[in-house]
């Protein structure tokens, strides 16, 4: 029922102050987005999920240092959202269903629900991220969603206060997932004493044939 496929979006990422530069280097590269394209399309696993460094579905904090896909502008894809856009895309062509998307690299957890009706750019299927993260530093404040491909965030916890504290169990962030017999998939986003503090039940969608 289970594919998951890691990614690499640091060897060939290009600079963070040209995250919305046209015909700059994205995160991932060419050939491994080719690579993420085609192997994707070829699974026949129930749930194909892709591990990721960063977030594709936040807003940044600082327009000078963009981290991720997102550049805040909720807009048509610029920039590094031209990959994940013909990425997203590329599934949505071949039939592709039941994506889920596991990323890091912020000190906070969340779950985002993507979709084409509520997004600028409607050339996908929708589909799930869960954010889950650091396990041994401190939490830090949260952020918004970037709406440029529909992002919703239905849960997110982050630290509370105004200032930095040591790590702590509650403030420490996984996710955990199961599939049963039937491919339906659980997602727990929990804290670090294993208390659950959001999840979801997602049932397969079926197979879907392109068109020729």
């Amino acid at each position: 029922h289970l594919d998951v496929f890691c990614l690499d979006q640091r060897t060939f990422r290009g600079a963070n102050y040209a995250g919305t530069t046209e015909g700059e280097p994205a995160l991932l590269g060419e050939e491994q987005t080719a690579w993420l394209i085609r192997e994707v399309i070829a699974s026949r696993a129930t749930w194909k999920v892709i591990s990721a460094d960063q977030p594709i579905g936040l807003a940044p904090r600082r327009q000078q240092d963009l981290d991720g896909y997102g550049n805040g502008d909720h807009g048509a894809p610029r920039g590094r959202e031209h990959e994940l856009a013909r990425i997203l895309s590329a599934f949505k062509a071949a039939g592709v269903r039941n994506v889920v998307w596991i990323t890091a690299d912020v000190h906070f957890t969340a779950a985002h629900r993507f979709d084409p009706a509520d997004a600028a750019y409607t050339d996908f299927d929708p589909f799930w991220e869960f954010i889950s993260g650091p396990l041994a530093a401190c939490a830090f404040g949260t952020k918004e969603p970037d709406r440029t491909f529909g992002a919703t965030q239905l849960y997110v916890k982050g630290n509370t206060v105004d200032h930095r504290r040591a790590p702590r169990p509650d403030q420490t962030y996984v996710g955990w997932g199961e599939i049963d017999a039937d491919g339906r998939l659980r997602v727990e986003l929990r804290d670090a004493a294993g208390t659950v503090l959001w999840s979801v039940d997602l049932d397969p969608a079926d197979p879907v044939t392109p068109a020729a």
